[in-house]
């Protein structure tokens, strides 16, 4: 150990502290600091030295380490001097804190150890509770079996490492450590080829800093303050740490240096006249800190081990390899003002990353780009019917199509179907408009020149409605009743785009609790649930249906839900759960509940075993709902009257209608329509059913005995749904039978 006049040499550079005083203890020191905001910055810059906020614990690991270094050095802890206090440590590195930087007061040389500036009333607190613990019996009679040492001393002029494998020698050669700690050093030291991920915690921050590349820090000792935290936008407080603000310095420790895009949004976020420094913590920190907030969270886990979640920043490389999904970053401020009439704007990459911006942003469940023969135009669909956003030329579009291929990862092929997955992360100084979506791309060859492109924008992690709310009040409670069962077959039908996957998800959420195994076979994964294991089909690694489907019953489910029923051996498995103690979930493209059944046993399903499991079948359609923001209302036509009557139902005495005024609409964009809702039929499988099943009557018997129990079809729900004043009449009728209206007679 060193006094006096220190050296540090970093390769041939060399710093001296002279025996000055950098600033007065004075009275009217900046948020109860004995420096000015100008002296607190130029100490960073110069030597390191940040501003911090200690929390209430004291690191005793560190005052003991501090200790053992007082005692190699034979010098005494002298309260009365102001020396210099232990507040924490990274890795080997003491982490010392004090009012102000003196070179008198220095215990070891700058550079050796992490320098921190403390408010008056932590020093004092900090200087109280290490002189009782210094002053203790368990310090002064503890015997140093637990510790390795190191040499405990510099030289009067230090030789730094600039290499880290030298620095990591350097932190064995001088610094105390804990035994256990010290093992996993030496052990990677005489490793050539160990990961640096094998060393303990904090080492890799330490000899960065012995390098001299920066300051670093321990968060689990600082207080931050809330509204600092705030200062950060959403998605980036669980990577990134604001550890301390004075004036408009803000003080950011992250486990690894942020790129430019990050730090620019940080910038973009802060406003003019900002400065931000940066401190290297050890990456295990935030672990910690999730830890620590997530036992505050009442999990009924016994126990927790929360990583960093990593939907908030770039994934490396090696990540997007691994995973096989690209990520598209997309700033909001970046496309707000787009407007790709421009030629300055018209790249092909701006386009279609408008395109996509613009579909997130209006509620788009689909993007399509379709090269044509002249023109390429993009088209979203948005509450089910597709609009045009953007025509541009041929050669445009084939450019944007290829950008587009190669960035979200589907290659440059053009002659044969490529389907693949991307994820997008959309951010926006409003946290709440910031979302990451995963998005299903499938490229189809046309006119053996080109791709047409669509993308399927999926549901956001765990983002299903419950069920109450997803469903018209009657089919709910049966879903809801159907689902309390232990055991048996629930099926949910309807064509592509139904929304079945969106009930399905959402029965399983309401199921998914720490007591029920939930497994699912999926083609592709839409909705992610977690805690749901959810495998998915992937031929490519020759995991196909069958094998999944074979290997479904060996996983011990609970609760099961098998995507599609497509085939007699995925039919036969679904029964099979169902009637060993599962309660299994099914899918069929099929039109009606009654067809439903009729198709279950032309696939192979014995009728005996489908009557004995089957619990509940559900039907459903999608149609838009009316903008709650301009609809208006109107008396009943007389055909709408007419209509109302056939099917049985009262009529009512007045009908929503797309409002005068929904072009002006900014609500509805000018649709008159925002969102949709479900129309649904359910056929419950009382014992009068369950006797038609054995028969296998016809499916008209089904739609017969529906409507004698008063059982409303999705057409009829629909109409119930437009006399509630949700949807129009019009949007009903799409979802008639094409010659249910009985007036095709004058066709012929």
């Amino acid at each position: 150990m060193s006094e006096g006049n220190s050296q540090l040499v970093m390769g041939a550079r060399c710093i001296e502290i002279a025996h000055t005083r950098i600033s007065p203890f004075s009275s009217d020191g900046v948020d109860r600091f004995a420096l000015s905001v100008d002296e607190l910055v130029e100490n960073f810059l110069q030597h390191r030295m940040y501003p911090v906020q200690l929390a209430s614990t004291l690191d005793v690991e560190a005052v003991r380490l501090f200790h053992h270094w007082l005692q190699r050095a034979q010098r005494p802890f002298q309260p009365a001097e102001q020396p210099w206090v232990p507040v924490g440590r990274v890795g080997p590195l003491l982490v010392l804190g004090h009012i102000r930087l003196e070179a008198n007061t220095l215990p070891f040389s700058l550079g050796t150890f992490q320098p921190v500036a403390l408010r008056r009333e932590d020093y004092e607190k900090q200087l109280a509770h290490v002189g009782t613990l210094l002053d203790g019996w368990h310090l002064r009679e503890s015997t140093n079996a637990d510790i390795a040492f190191g040499a405990g001393r510099f030289p009067a002029t230090v030789v730094m490492p600039t290499d880290r494998r030298n620095a990591f020698s350097f932190l064995a050669q001088y610094f105390h450590r804990p035994r256990g700690e010290a093992a996993l050093l030496d052990k990677f030291l005489a490793d050539r080829e160990a990961a640096e991920l094998s060393l303990p915690s904090g080492y890799a921050a330490a000899a960065w800093f012995i390098r001299g590349e920066g300051a670093v820090a321990q968060p689990g000792i600082l207080r931050l303050s809330e509204p600092t935290q705030r200062r950060l936008p959403e998605a980036l407080r669980r990577r990134i740490s604001a550890v301390f603000e004075i004036g408009r310095h803000l003080w950011c420790a992250t486990s690894t240096l942020p790129p430019l895009e990050i730090e620019d949004r940080l910038y973009a976020e802060l406003g003019e006249g900002w400065t931000v420094h940066w401190i290297l913590r050890p990456s295990d920190q935030v672990v910690a800190a999730e830890i620590a907030s997530s036992n505050e969270s009442g999990s009924l886990a016994a126990s927790k081990i929360v990583l960093p979640n990593s939907t908030t920043s770039r994934p490396s490389r090696q990540d997007v390899i691994e995973s096989e999904e690209r990520l598209i970053v997309l700033e909001e401020k970046d496309w707000q003002r787009f407007d790709p009439r421009h030629r300055e704007s018209a790249a092909p990459e701006s386009l279609w990353k408008w395109a996509v911006y613009k579909a997130l942003q209006e509620g788009s469940t689909d993007l399509h780009v379709e090269p044509g023969v002249k023109t390429t135009r993009l088209r979203q669909r948005v509450d089910g019917l597709l609009e045009e956003i953007l025509e541009v030329p041929t050669s445009v579009g084939e450019a944007m199509v290829y950008s587009l291929m190669t960035q979200v990862g589907l290659g440059s092929d053009k002659y044969r179907p490529i389907d693949g997955s991307f994820q997008i992360e959309l951010n926006s100084k409003d946290a709440s408009r910031s979302q990451t979506v995963r998005v299903r791309a499938n490229a189809y060859p046309i006119r053996g020149t080109t791709q047409k492109i669509a993308l399927r924008f999926l549901p956001r992690q765990g983002a299903v409605p419950p069920l109450e709310t997803l469903l018209p009040a009657k089919p709910a409670r049966y879903m809801s009743r159907a689902i309390s069962r232990s055991e048996g077959l629930v099926l949910v039908c309807g064509p592509t785009g139904s929304g079945k996957t969106t009930t399905l998800f959402s029965a399983l959420a309401a199921l998914n609790r720490p007591d029920v195994n939930v497994t699912t076979l999926e083609n592709p994964v839409e909705v992610l649930l977690e805690g749901v294991n959810q495998a998915e089909i992937n031929d490519r690694r020759d995991v196909t249906w069958a094998s999944l489907n074979r290997a479904f019953l060996r996983q011990d489910p609970d609760v099961g839900l098998i995507g599609e029923i497509r085939d007699e051996d995925t039919a036969k498995t679904i029964l099979r759960a169902a009637l060993t103690g599962h309660l299994v979930f099914g899918s069929l493209h099929t039109k009606s509940c009654a067809t439903s059944i009729v198709r279950m046993t032309d696939l192979g399903a014995d009728p005996n075993m489908l009557a004995e499991s089957l619990i509940l079948v559900v039907s459903q359609r999608l149609i838009r709902r009316l903008c709650a923001k301009c609809r208006g209302e109107a008396t009943p036509t007389a055909e709408e009257q007419t209509l109302f009557l056939r099917h049985g139902l009262d009529v009512p005495a007045r009908l929503s209608r797309v409002g005068r005024h929904a072009h002006d609409c900014e609500h509805c964009r000018g649709r008159g329509y925002r969102g949709r809702v479900a129309a649904v039929e359910v056929l419950p499988n009382v014992p009068a059913v369950r006797r038609m099943i054995e028969e296998r009557v016809v499916s008209q018997a089904y739609d017969k005995w529906m409507k004698k129990h008063q059982l409303s079809t999705v057409f009829e729900n629909a109409l119930e749904l437009a006399a509630q004043g949700l949807t129009t009449t019009s949007e009903a009728l799409t979802l008639q039978d094409a010659w249910d209206s009985g007036d095709w007679g004058h066709l012929y």
